[in-house]
């Protein structure tokens, strides 16, 4: 039996391991998530606070985050945190790769990408954007071809092929001491020697061996062809101002641009302008990285090699360069650059610039603040003086200048406007343009012209405007009082005689395609209205046409109504025009009396002949087409018909089908109208109950049981179910209302209705009882006082 205390033991033991667990799932998630909250929001403040750490601590911290030879290849997005061994930097970027930079192979993308072109005050810093191309784009080659004074050295591939007599092809690599080893041969120092020289080596060296091959090409019967194939690797350091300083593994052929490109370029605190190339302790190169962006040039930029330094110093003074020029940006000045070589360096002027004056907003230097008073100064000078050779203008590290555009605002134009003018717009103020002149420069006018009256609107110099009228006549002909000289901006408004009165309209109504409106046209007569207004319809009656005419005599108006007889065939264009319209005319087109379309029915199911019926006369009834449909099938069950009427959207019409074909004159035998649909069913063998039951179905239709039955055989009421307000739908459309007791029979094809019980709020039951408190109590009141009266 177990002891009470191996009991507690196995609890105690149970407990302590529970907790354990806990605590290393714990442990496990912070691994997980804490090397990415570092590296997603570390801060300047946290960075300082890292290297304020006594080494130890950023010892453990480096090994946390993955340093020396291990890999963290994980894309961290934003600004990354990565630990070095001489402590951590912050590395911006949009998707940055800590990898190991003092890997012996060659790095195959850039140790970090700058995501964009980074700003300030709206500008971008110049430049900065190459490094962020793909590497493909700036990576040099790592087989051959090499340029012409490229030197081999250890590592290198040499690809020797002989043809001809002769065949050899073999890939040799240098060795480390210098030599190669050719077959049958012997070794054959090459170190030093460019590509063209070696070719003269190895010529040499094998004719030696192979009886075709002569030194000269004359009478030569193998050929030699060397190139070089994979390209020694060299280590060099790069430092300063860089996104990812430390050594790197590159190509021979590099040269300091590429290496840049590597190191993921210089910082926005980084020189653009004085990149040092330092070799045995020794500068031997500054390249200016502007030359090579902005002309393409790369002198300066020599080739590496082993154990090359690459320093990037700080920035140099910057300016601000914005306004009408072609690259608004942040430029980096060089020692001398004057105002004129940074504007070549932005591409120069926009068209737009206003050349009388460009200006600087300068932060005073030092040794001029103890005699300025402000700490910010504003210069203008000429910029059109500048470009030609003016006195050069020296800027200032955070000088800001402005480059301004030309106003935009036309003068040297006249207008002209207006219906009747053939070419109205904008056109050229010439010297002592007139008014006529410009009406001819326009091709002339045109259409309905409104000859004595037009208007010249004039701006003054505080902007408003006169208007100035003329005689249109006039100054077409050269009249001077009219023919008026114009000014810069004048608009001139030519009128029609329409702009003062509408054009004559005429109107057609009745069994038209198109009635209204139509315009009055000269010589305009019936038939022509009628064709513009598409024809008549079928319908139209158009043996006489009725004209009601306005006569305008004094200050009465009359109408007149003109009958208007037309000939057959008048319509289709024969004969000549029989009535000519004049203005406001109105016109009738009257319509045949009783006519109508034809007027379609349809009746489906269980009848003989189911498809569309044309009515044969205004009063067919359902009864008569029933029959016209050759009757009911055998299989037809008449109660549970279905008559819809389309007509004034009436819907489904409760109709007792078997009493309407016992009884012609019942009151269900309707007479049928346009539209109507009949759908005579088979028999249907169940009963439907839907709504608030336990159970929704259709339900075997038994004969002569009540509505409840069916109820009961859908699982009973649901508890929600409001009993007293159950619908019947008969299958012939009739809604029956069946009170709680009453003992409803559906037929077969019917639907049996429980609708849900509305529960009202506590204060509206409230209310309803003190309603009926008070009604009974004025009832008993009432009763009171007749009893006392007729005492």
């Amino acid at each position: 039996m177990t002891s009470c205390c191996e009991k507690t033991d196995r609890f105690r033991f149970g407990r302590m391991a529970w907790l354990l667990s806990i605590i290393i799932l714990t442990i496990s998630m912070v691994g997980f998530f804490l090397p990415n909250a570092l590296a997603q929001k570390i801060s300047q403040t946290d960075l300082d606070r890292l290297r304020e750490l006594s080494p130890a601590q950023q010892k453990q911290i480096q090994d946390y985050l993955g340093s020396g030879s291990e890999k963290n290849t994980s894309p961290v997005q934003g600004t990354s945190v990565s630990a070095y061994a001489d402590g951590f930097r912050i590395v911006p970027s949009d998707t940055v790769q800590i990898e190991d930079r003092n890997s012996t192979d060659p790095p195959t993308k850039p140790s970090a990408i700058v995501s964009s072109v980074p700003t300030e005050d709206n500008l971008p810093y110049f430049g900065y954007d190459i490094f962020g191309l793909s590497l493909g784009s700036l990576q040099p080659p790592e087989v051959g071809p090499v340029p012409p004074d490229y030197m081999i050295g250890p590592g290198d591939e040499v690809i020797l092929t002989v043809w001809g007599d002769n065949e050899l092809h073999t890939t040799l690599q240098v060795s480390r001491e210098g030599y190669i080893l050719l077959p049958d041969a012997g070794r054959l120092l090459v170190n030093g020697l460019t590509l063209e020289m070696l070719r003269n080596e190895l010529t040499s060296q094998l004719s030696r061996v192979y009886s075709g091959i002569r030194r000269d090409a004359n009478g030569s019967s193998a050929f030699v062809d060397v190139s070089l194939g994979k390209l020694r690797s060299i280590k060099i350091f790069i430092m300063g101002e860089v996104r990812q300083p430390g050594g790197y593994t590159v190509s021979a052929i590099s040269n300091v641009f590429n290496a840049l490109y590597y190191a993921g370029g210089p910082t926005i605190k980084g020189t653009m302008r004085k990149v040092e190339l330092i070799r045995n302790n020794k500068k031997v190169a500054a390249v200016d990285i502007y030359d090579f962006l902005l002309a393409g040039e790369n002198a300066q930029d020599i080739r590496l090699e082993n154990g090359d330094a690459i320093f990037v110093g700080p920035v140099g003074p910057r300016v601000k360069m914005r306004g009408e020029i072609k690259r608004p940006a942040i430029y980096e000045i060089a020692e001398g650059e004057t105002f004129t070589d940074v504007l070549n360096q932005t591409g120069g002027l926009k068209s737009t610039a206003y050349l009388r004056r460009a200006q600087i907003r300068r932060v005073v230097p030092f040794e001029q603040r103890s005699t300025v008073k402000d700490d910010w100064v504003t210069i203008d000078f000429d910029l059109e003086a500048a470009l030609n050779g003016g006195q050069p203008i020296p800027l200032f590290d955070h000088d800001d200048i402005g480059i301004f555009a030309v106003g935009d605002e036309l003068n040297n134009y006249v207008t002209i406007t207006g219906d009747v003018v053939k070419k109205p717009g904008r056109y050229e103020l010439l010297p002592d343009m007139k008014l006529g002149d410009l009406i001819r420069r326009a091709d002339s006018l045109n259409g309905d012209v409104y000859w004595d009256y037009g208007h010249l609107f004039r701006f003054n110099q505080d902007k408003t405007q006169d208007i100035i009228s003329f005689k249109l006549r006039d100054a077409v002909e050269g009249v001077n009082g009219d023919n008026l000289v114009l000014q810069a901006r004048d608009s001139v408004r030519i009128y029609s005689i329409w702009d003062f009165d509408t054009p004559y309209q005429v109107v057609i109504s009745g069994a038209v395609r198109r009635p209204g409106d139509y315009r009055l046209y000269g010589g305009m007569g019936l038939r022509d209205l009628i064709v513009m207004a598409g024809g008549v319809h079928n319908n139209a009656f158009v043996d006489t046409i009725e004209v009601s005419r306005t006569n305008n005599a004094g200050f009465k108006k009359k109408v007149n109504i003109i009958k208007v007889p037309v000939s057959k065939g008048y319509l289709e264009g024969k004969g000549i025009e029989i009535f000519e319209l004049q203005k406001y005319d109105q016109v009738f087109i009257r319509e045949l009396p009783d006519w109508k379309n034809q007027r379609i029915v349809s009746i489906h199911g269980e009848v003989k002949y189911p498809g569309e019926y044309a009515l044969q006369s205004e009063t067919e009834t359902l009864q008569q087409l029933i029959a016209r449909a050759g009757g009911l099938k055998p299989t037809a069950y008449p109660s549970a018909a279905v008559f819809t009427r389309a007509k004034n959207d009436a819907g489904r019409l409760s109709i007792d089908f078997i009493d309407v074909l016992k009884n012609r004159k019942s009151r269900y035998n309707l007479v049928l109208a346009e539209g109507d649909k009949i759908f005579i069913p088979d028999e249907p063998k169940t009963v439907k109950v839907v709504g608030e039951v336990n159970f929704p179905a259709a339900v075997l239709y038994e004969k002569g049981k009540s509505y409840r039955y069916y109820i009961e055989q859908a699982g009973g009421f649901g508890e929600t179910a409001d009993k007293g307000k159950v619908s019947i739908v008969m299958a012939n459309g009739k809604v029956n209302k069946p009170d709680i007791l009453s003992m409803t029979k559906p037929d077969a094809g019917a639907t049996i209705i429980v609708p849900t019980k509305i529960e009202k709020e506590k204060g509206e039951s409230l209310k309803d009882v003190a309603s009926i408190i008070g009604i009974v109590s004025s009832a008993a009141t009432t009763i009171f006082l007749i009893g006392q009266t007729t005492k």
